[in-house]
Formats: C-alpha cells, structure tokens, sequence
C-alpha cells in the first residue's frame, strides 16, 4: 500500500521535526550487523492469539515485508531504517545495512537458492532487486528502467524471482544468476502490487504467477484487476465484481484456492456502500473470482495475507490481525493497548507455527500464536 505508506511516513518525519524542535534525545543502541536480544513491548501469557511485539532497534525503521527464511528465522526489510532485519523464533534481531542509503526495501521471499531476495522501491535511490544470504552479504541488481518501484517479489515454478513494478506497471523476473527480463501490462496505472504462485487453472502450464492490480483500470466496473502471467509472459486479467474495490495482496491457500485481500474505495477509505473483504480466486476447471463474507468494519483496510499452519487465512488489518477459515469464519485481534496506530503491514507463517507480521509505523516485529 504505498500511497498510505508514503502519508505515514511524512507523519513520521514531522514528529521526528517536532522531537528535535523540543530538544528531546532519541538514544539509539544500534550497531549494524551484530545480534540484540529484544524484550516484548507488551507481555501476556502465551495462549492462542496472544499477540507479542519485538522492538526494532533502529528508530523509525518502517519495517515493511517479512518471510520465513531458509534458516528457520524470519526476515523483514526496514523502509526507513534502509536495513535487512532477521529475527530468531525466540526475539532476537540482527541488521544488516544495505549499500546505498534510501533505497526503501519493500517486499522480501527466500528464494530457490537458499538466499533471501528483497525489491528496493525509491524510484530514485532504490529501483533494484536485492540478494542476501542467510549469512548477510548483499548484491543488488538495478532495475532497466528508472521509476519502475518494484514492490513484491515470490518465487515462481521456473525456479526465478518474480516481482511487481508498481509505478512501472510491469512484471518483472529475475534468474538466481541476475538475469531480469520484464513485461508490461495491457492498461497504465495498473499499479501492480502482491504477487504469488499458483495454479493456473486451465491447460496454459501446471503453474502461473497471479498478481493483483491495485490501480482503477477496468471501466466498465470502476475496480481491479487480478492478473496471471505464464512463465513466458503471457498475461491474462480479470476484473474483480465488486465496484470501486481494489486488490492490495495475494496468497495460495488451501485447496490449490487464492485469496486476496480486497479494499474498498469510494473515493475515501471507509464508506457505508461498500466493505471490505477477503476474495477468492478458484482455478478448478476455470478461474473463478468470488468474496467470502465482508468484514465488520468496512473500511479497515485488510492489507497483508497468506496461510498459517492451522489452515486458515491470516492478514493484517488497520489496526489488528485477523484469522479467517477457507469457509468465511473469521476471528480479529487487536493490538496491545498503547500499540494501536502502529499499523501492521505484511504477515508470514513462521518456522514455530505461529504468524509473524511488521509494525510499519510501530518499528516493530510482531508474533501472534496460534
């Protein structure tokens, strides 16, 4: 979500002014590239949906992806902080800078090479695909084309990374070995944004990538688009039913089913005509898109998703982490008191069987159990 992101981060950098202005010390511990063992923010016996938060040592890090790594840590990319973050099951968080400043690292997937892979979204500083080792060496490969923002990024069935190019409206691939190869979407302003691998539902290939398209591309209903790409580029969208929605986020669920997280947009974010609501994408015999039931709160903003080890659906929300089944039963929980502005952002299944999720404005790691 990188229009809100951007609102926040302005916010963030005018508290930041007004702190100086009154004179007050922020007193950082960091040291780039060695361990801190973090304390949970907010302490609570360890029960099923007990929620945990890891402070980040760099101030006003914006933490942004996270995904489980190959080593059984979670990685997340810091927005701000211009830093690779990894953190063990039990707290304990390691940075890694990255080479050049500013460069707003964005989405993070580990990748079929056993090495973390990572999109650097400034379209001036950033515009590049990143690789890091589980052992902290970073390259960076740029982008050919300038402003392209690449936001997420998943590993697809040829064994490459694929990636959305927001503001470039392409999709993008790149080889273990560098290799990037690009492909434009038929409409401007598609403003591509989640992306994941799944089946592709007809007799194209087993696999495809399936992105959503979080611009107002399609006229006739004023909403989205998702969109699949075979490995050799061919693209093919489809609109979502519902009007003025958008797609943010998508993941593969149980059952060979995608799901997405769908926004509603009215010309504001929260409005009595239209909720938001989790979508389905199902690819048995052909593709098919549907909603499970909308969430409570119209406009709270369902970010993140993907599948936790319990089976079911777990994405980020403005302000809380909610639980659905693959059959519309859902559960939320609200952040700790005193962290309920901290906007979680993206979630990933962690190597413990509980979900893991950024804090953008927070600065820190959350665990939810399950």
């Amino acid at each position: 979500m990188p229009q809100r992101r951007r609102i926040a981060r302005v916010l963030l950098v005018l508290l930041s002014v007004l702190m100086v202005s009154l004179s007050i010390t922020l007193i950082s511990s960091q040291v780039r590239g060695l361990s801190f063992l973090s304390h949970a923010a907010k302490s609570a016996p360890l029960s099923a949906g007990t929620v945990t938060e890891y402070p980040i040592p760099t101030p006003i890090s914006e933490p942004v992806g996270i995904a489980s790594g190959p080593d059984g840590n979670l990685w997340f990319t810091e927005g701000h902080g211009n830093n690779i973050g990894k953190i063990t099951t039990s707290g304990q968080i390691t940075e890694y800078a990255l080479p050049h400043a500013e460069s707003e690292p964005e989405g993070i997937t580990s990748g079929p090479d056993g090495n973390l892979w990572f999109t650097e979204f400034s379209s001036v500083y950033g515009n590049r695909i990143g690789k890091i080792t589980t052992s902290g060496t970073i390259t960076e490969y740029p982008l050919p084309n300038s402003d392209s923002e690449p936001e997420s990024i998943a590993t697809g069935p040829d064994g490459n990374l694929w990636f959305t190019e927001f503001d470039g409206d392409r999709i993008g691939t790149i080889t273990p070995s560098g290799t990037i190869t690009e492909y434009t979407l038929p409409n401007a302003d598609s403003e591509p944004e989640g992306i994941t691998n799944g089946p592709c539902g007809d007799s194209t290939q087993a696999d495809c990538l399936w992105f959503t398209e979080y611009g107002l591309v399609n006229t006739q209903t004023d909403s989205a688009n998702i969109g699949r790409i075979t490995t050799n580029g061919v693209i093919t969208e489809y609109p979502l039913s519902t009007r003025y929605a958008r797609a943010n986020d998508i993941t593969l669920g149980p059952n060979g089913t995608l799901y997405f997280t769908q926004q509603a947009n009215n010309g504001s974010d929260t409005g009595a005509s239209v909720q938001a609501t989790i979508g389905q994408v199902t690819t048995a015999g052909q593709v098919q898109m549907s909603a499970l039931p909308p969430l409570p709160n119209g406009g709270c903003i369902p970010n993140s998703i993907t599948e936790g080890s319990d089976g079911n659906l777990w994405f980020t929300e403005y302000y809380q982490i909610g639980s659905m089944t693959p059959g519309g039963a859902l559960i939320e929980y609200p952040l700790p008191t005193g962290s309920s502005s901290f906007l979680p952002d993206n979630i990933a299944a962690g190597s413990d069987g509980n979900l893991w999720f950024t804090e953008f404005t927070g600065g820190n790691i959350g665990r939810i159990t399950i």
